[in-house]
């Protein structure tokens, strides 16, 4: 659990008593005629709460990933869903779909490719700073969080190879980072997935003139931080002695020790270090 000491958490017999407690409680709670429509909602809330507390246990663990990975495409949701708006009022007239006849095709084009093109321009300002890259990693010594890291190859420069590169005698290569690519990857999911998958929620308020409040602007936040997560793990990350050591110190101490003879007995066995 990111952010929690394992050490703090019940006991294991006491959340399993809890539990027990709880399906007790709610086998007393049924009624006859009513089975249907009591399971039918058990279901529904425990799908409801399987659903955030995971989106937003993942969104979480992307904070210790680096902020960039919460405030990028966070960023990248808020643009599309107010370009594919800008667009559409100015130059729409095909519609996208019959369920939502205010979208149209002209929204839907202009508003990924200005997300794409913003998410490159904020991305680069982004990566200029450690405080947004490195992992949020703890100082033993100083007993704080720290973000001081040697950089990830996505977040170093590097010079890209234009293509027709001997026809242009005084560009023939720019800056570039790895980390651009996957910019552009993010951005078309939050172009055309997640735009797509939205929540069919009513506006909450008029904040914002003929597009409903401040709080439509997040409606896909919980479909993008699970992606971000899913994509970090699958095509960016390399496990590192700090990412395991982080993992190491949730757990409880006698854990903790049971990890440490188990990783010495290991190592002896491997004639790394001289067995105790």
């Amino acid at each position: 659990i990111s952010g929690t000491a394992a050490a703090d958490l019940p006991p294991p017999d006491i959340i399993l008593s809890l539990l027990r407690r709880y399906r007790v409680g709610f086998v007393v709670s049924l009624v006859k005629k009513h089975y249907l429509k009591q399971f039918t909602l058990f279901g529904w809330t425990h799908v409801t709460l399987l659903f955030l507390i995971t989106s937003s246990h993942l969104m979480i663990r992307n904070v210790f990933d680096g902020v960039i990975w919460v405030i990028l495409p966070c960023a990248m949701i808020i643009c599309n869903d107010m370009m594919a708006y800008v667009f559409g009022f100015f130059f729409g007239r095909t519609p996208l779909i019959k369920l939502s006849p205010k979208k149209t095709w002209e929204g839907f084009l202009g508003g990924g490719f200005s997300t794409i093109v913003f998410s490159l321009l904020l991305g680069h300002c982004l990566i200029q700073f450690d405080s947004m890259v490195c992992p949020i990693e703890y100082d033993e010594l100083g007993n704080t969080l720290n973000t001081n890291c040697s950089r990830h190859p996505v977040f170093q420069p590097v010079q890209f190879r234009l293509p027709f590169a001997e026809f242009l005698a005084l560009l023939s290569s720019i800056p570039w980072y790895q980390f651009h690519w996957h910019t552009i990857c993010m951005a078309s999911f939050a172009s055309i997935v997640a735009r797509s998958a939205a929540f069919s929620l009513p506006d909450f308020s008029n904040t914002i003139p003929g597009h409903g409040g401040v709080m439509d602007r997040f409606d896909c936040q919980i479909i993008m931080g699970i992606f971000v997560y899913v994509y970090f793990h699958t095509f960016i990350m390399v496990t590192s002695p700090h990412h395991l050591l982080r993992q190491v110190y949730s757990l409880r101490p006698s854990d903790q020790l049971k990890f440490y003879e188990a990783l010495t007995e290991g190592l002896a066995k491997r004639g790394i270090v001289p067995a105790v």
